[in-house]
């Protein structure tokens, strides 16, 4: 079987947004001293896109720094979004292809080198579904992903029920100097 979770990136200053946004909702908010933090909500890591997108919308328009959400599904599938000012500007999406023979997704909006500050050659080469195809789990390219983009990699394999039933996973976290609050 394979790994299960839905998380969100977002700058650190947002996370008053974060937790106005789901009030009365239960999520985990996990940060280490750098410039993004992770959010994992307990609906959103039931895997609906649209709840995960609704979220990712809202908070990204309260900044104008990006906003990363993502979901794997059975290390399988991976669903990256990128959003800013409210805006969907990036996404990756290999569900209908999975599911339904249906057509890798890669959406690019607006300039993500650019916004990033990374070279755009290795994010056009590394970003396309032969990419992903090389790789053994969703898990892998998400990984890639976040290197490229220069993110943090602590975040990877965080979801709200591994933090909620995962006491191992979370000492191991605390213990690489990953803070986690619950709300």
């Amino acid at each position: 079987m394979g790994s299960f979770y839905a998380a969100t990136l977002y700058p650190k200053e947002n996370t008053e947004d974060v937790k106005n946004i789901l009030e009365g909702k239960n999520f985990y908010l996990c940060s280490k001293d750098d410039g993004y933090r992770l959010v994992t909500e307990e609906k959103m890591d039931e895997q609906n896109p649209a709840e995960i997108k609704k979220f990712t919308r809202e908070l990204s328009s309260k900044t104008d720094k990006s906003v990363i959400s993502y979901m794997i599904h059975d290390s399988d599938v991976l669903y990256f979004i990128i959003y800013k000012n409210g805006k969907e500007i990036f996404v990756i999406d290999n569900e209908e292809e999975y599911f339904n023979d249906g057509e890798f997704i890669r959406k690019e909006k607006e300039n993500i080198p650019s916004i990033f500050g990374i070279d755009e050659t290795r994010w056009k080469t590394e970003t396309c579904m032969e990419k992903f195809e090389e790789c053994t789990f969703a898990d892998d390219f998400l990984l890639s992903l976040l290197k490229i983009l220069k993110l943090p990699d602590w975040v990877c394999g965080i979801g709200y029920r591994y933090l909620e039933e995962d006491a191992t996973l979370k000492s191991a976290l605390q213990k690489d100097g990953i803070k986690i609050h619950k709300r």
